[in-house]
């Protein structure tokens, strides 16, 4: 282990992630963060991929140490073997700390890390879309050994306490940080497709069945029954995107229902919306609704996970009971027809955003391995300097 100074040791972290498809995720663009941006005089980083994908098989461009298990089934031999390989490359890394992400991570982390004599932090950053009873018996098996949990929203670390059987003493809650110099370097438009005074209901997501892309699309030929200029443009790939066009063509609204793609740096599409929208089953805290309330768009989105922790009713957006498209379809458009309204609500959602940057969640991260090394009491989310912009926001319109 590394000395910076006379007292000062560098602590090592190994991050421990299922796979790793690229920085363009939530989740793996935080981590990604984490990686390129902890203070090197504190903490050095090494990244523990169980097995490989097309990104991490041919990327060069790491900001660590990475080192690749290709780790099998977790309940077959090789998964076993990999177990003990883990361990031992834990043991070889000098790891204080092991931060795991995502499932089989997360199953495997905990023993791994007592073995290898580093405490253990489980990642959870969703509403444990991934829970199975057998996971969740394997977690609660293993919850002894989880020294503490970050979640990225007070809804995750909720569901983590009930479900995970983890102490809700034990799970701190880090809000995700939005990258300042994303804001600067897209020049993506949709002048080539929408004329230049459309209004444009825009969302951010890819298609998977959890986003209801659908509620959206149904939702949006009601918009242009009374807002006929409207557009809708879908942001992300996924499965659905054949269906989901037959379904624009069955409401009539193709002609102005437009699907984008991936976009890696979707700001400057973000700036072309006129409002956001974001129909999730579940969502632990998405970095999308972030980043349009960041460019002072006001959000509808479903009253789910951590949406209701960023958008409060009727001041930066509106929520809106999952798969309720009449509701849905309202809220948009008495936005879309209210100037007003919206460019007051754009204000809020920009002031709400103000402390939700990529240096309070990295200072956040770091305070947090530094007092779980020390023994201290853990930092929860009220004592983060990454909820100052939320606190003082919603003080100032009075309500909590």
């Amino acid at each position: 282990m590394g000395v910076v100074g006379p007292n000062t040791m560098v602590q090592r972290i190994a991050f421990i992630i299922d796979s790793y498809t690229g920085p363009w995720a939530g989740t793996e663009r935080q981590l990604w963060y984490l990686l390129q941006h902890l203070d090197r005089e504190r903490f050095e980083p090494h990244l523990v991929i169980l097995r490989h994908a097309d990104y991490s098989r041919n990327t060069q461009a790491w900001p660590c140490p990475v080192h690749v298990l290709e780790l099998g089934s977790l309940a077959s031999i090789k998964g076993m073997l990999g177990f003990f390989r883990l361990v031992t490359l834990l043991k070889h890394i000098d790891a204080r700390i092991v931060h795991a992400y995502f499932q089989d991570a997360s199953m495997i982390g905990p023993l791994a890390a007592k073995l290898a004599g580093a405490r253990f932090v489980a990642g959870r950053r969703d509403m444990g879309i991934w829970y199975t009873r057998a996971n969740l018996r394997v977690l609660r098996l293993f919850a002894p050994l989880v020294d503490a949990v970050i979640a990225n929203s007070k809804a995750v670390r909720e569901q983590v306490a009930i479900k995970e059987g983890v102490s809700s003493a034990r799970i701190a809650v880090i809000y995700n940080g939005l990258d300042a110099g994303s804001s600067a370097g897209n020049v993506a438009s949709l002048d080539d497709v929408i004329p230049a005074n459309a209004p444009v209901i825009g969302i951010v997501a890819n298609l998977h069945h959890v986003k209801r892309h659908a509620d959206l699309i149904r939702a949006f030929r009601r918009v242009v029954e009374a807002v006929p200029e409207a557009h809708l443009v879908l942001v992300g790939q996924g499965e659905l995107e054949s269906e989901l066009r037959q379904l624009a063509a069955a409401e009539g609204v193709s002609g102005q229902t437009h699907f984008l793609g991936r976009v890696e740096q979707p700001v400057g599409v973000i700036r072309r919306f006129t409002v956001a929208a974001l129909c999730s089953a579940s969502e632990g805290l998405s970095n999308a609704l972030m980043e349009c309330l960041r460019e002072g768009k006001p959000a509808v989105c479903s009253n789910v996970g951590g949406n209701p922790e960023l958008v409060t009713d009727g001041v930066n957006g509106y929520l809106y009971p999952v798969g309720d498209e009449a509701e849905l379809a309202d809220q948009l458009v008495r936005l879309l027809q209210d100037d007003t309204l919206r460019s007051t609500m754009g204000e809020a959602a920009a002031s709400a955003m103000a402390g939700m940057t990529l240096d309070a969640m990295v200072n956040a991260h770091m305070d947090f391995y530094a007092s779980l090394l020390e023994g201290k009491k853990m930092p929860l989310a009220e004592s983060q300097s990454l909820y100052s912009s939320l606190r003082e926001y919603r003080g100032k319109i009075g309500k909590s």
